[in-house]
């Protein structure tokens, strides 16, 4: 059986995958092609891959956890994003 998301591993998994992702810039290097939101159950899970691809593509490096911290803050200009954050905050 093939799994064909990192959604069908379970949120243990996803997790591994986010921690990975922010601490070893070559393996986001070698998956930033292949990886989008729709990958995670969780919202959380959700905005901070968003977040780290964004990021990743504007600068070319993984974020810090400072700097998740200091996007998280800023995020809530839009509607979208304000209610994106709530869903976070549960």
């Amino acid at each position: 059986m093939t799994l064909k998301s990192i959604e069908e591993y379970g949120p243990g998994f996803q997790i591994k995958v986010l921690s990975s992702l922010l601490t070893h810039k070559e393996f986001l290097t070698n998956i930033y092609d292949i990886l989008n939101e729709d990958d995670f159950s969780n919202q959380a899970h959700k905005w901070v891959i968003t977040e780290i691809l964004n990021y990743y593509e504007k600068y070319h490096t993984t974020p810090t956890y400072t700097i998740l911290k200091e996007i998280y803050k800023r995020v809530g200009r839009g509607s979208r994003q304000r209610r994106r954050r709530k869903e976070i905050l549960k």
